[in-house]
């Protein structure tokens, strides 16, 4: 199971293989108790990319390593809140503004908040949102 992990699969494709559930995957493949109450006392229960308090409760997240034997190593774990954990596994989508047609990327779960309507059209921020329904053209 670690090795199929550290191949970049999925809890759940790692499930159905094993003929188990995506939780009890999960279950087997996070570190031990021992080695999260130490990485969230270490981080003084911070998450580690944006500084947000998370106490005990925030994402214990595997930041990469080759090994089978390292995978729960203290030096492959960091503490992130939700938002940040979820991000560390999406990849960025590209889009284009509407009003000022300049390129940007974004994870998938900020996009949705990108769009000004149900139209779709989308503003790289809000300063060209304003500019387009006055209408007026800006560059970024």
């Amino acid at each position: 199971m670690f090795q199929l992990r550290l191949d970049g699969h999925t809890y759940a494709f790692i499930a159905k293989k094993a003929d188990v559930s995506r939780q009890r995957v999960q279950q087997l493949l996070s570190p031990p108790i021992a080695i999260r109450d130490y990485i969230v006392n270490k981080n003084k229960g911070l998450c580690q990319v944006c500084g947000i308090y998370v106490g005990s409760s925030g994402d214990v997240h595997h930041i990469g390593c080759d090994k089978v034997e390292q995978y729960n190593d203290i030096e492959n774990l960091q503490l992130l809140c939700r938002s940040c954990h979820r991000k560390q596994h999406e990849e960025k989508v590209k889009l284009v503004c509407t009003n000022c047609s300049c390129e940007f990327e974004v994870y998938p779960y900020d996009a949705k908040r990108r769009f000004a309507n149900k139209s779709g059209k989308v503003f790289c921020s809000l300063d060209c949102l304003g500019k387009y329904k006055k209408g007026k053209q800006s560059i970024c």
